[in-house]
């Protein structure tokens, strides 16, 4: 048998199309109620991410090696740490333009910077009907 059957060929980091194969332009299509295209290339990315690249992309240069293989849409989901900006808080002005619930929440991975101070019981209120509804946060360390 030969072992080049059995190899999976690279695919486009940026479109998904499989090398080798023609598809014809790099494109990406999508949408719920139609169906539109979301972004275009004019080559396709077979090869890994080079550094420069991954900069540009706000990756730190001790996770490069981590993500150089990532496709495109993946790189906006790296870990927090795994970027020069890190977490993203929110402010007083987001939550004030209803961009955010609460103050001091990254808005990448929802982590708190008070993480140490959070209630054991989270508040939801419901409706006027069912009045103030608490539920245990299980993010929260249970105290002795």
């Amino acid at each position: 048998m030969n072992s080049d059957t059995n190899t999976i060929p690279r695919q486009c980091l940026q479109c998904h199309a499989p090398e080798g194969i023609d598809v014809g332009s790099c494109e990406v299509w999508g949408g719920v109620e139609y169906y539109e295209l979301l972004e275009e290339w004019e080559n396709h990315q077979f090869d890994d991410w080079t550094d420069e690249q991954l900069a540009d992309h706000g990756i730190k240069p001790e996770a490069f090696d981590k993500h150089r293989r990532d496709l495109y849409r993946d790189l906006d989901y790296a870990d927090c740490g795994d970027y020069t900006f890190g977490h993203r808080w929110t402010t007083a002005e987001d939550v004030a333009e209803q961009m955010a619930d609460r103050v001091g929440e990254c808005v990448h991975c929802g982590a708190r910077r008070d993480a140490v101070n959070i209630p054991k019981v989270v508040a939801c209120a419901d409706s006027e009907a069912l009045g103030l509804i608490q539920y245990p946060n299980l993010n929260t360390p249970e105290q002795p």
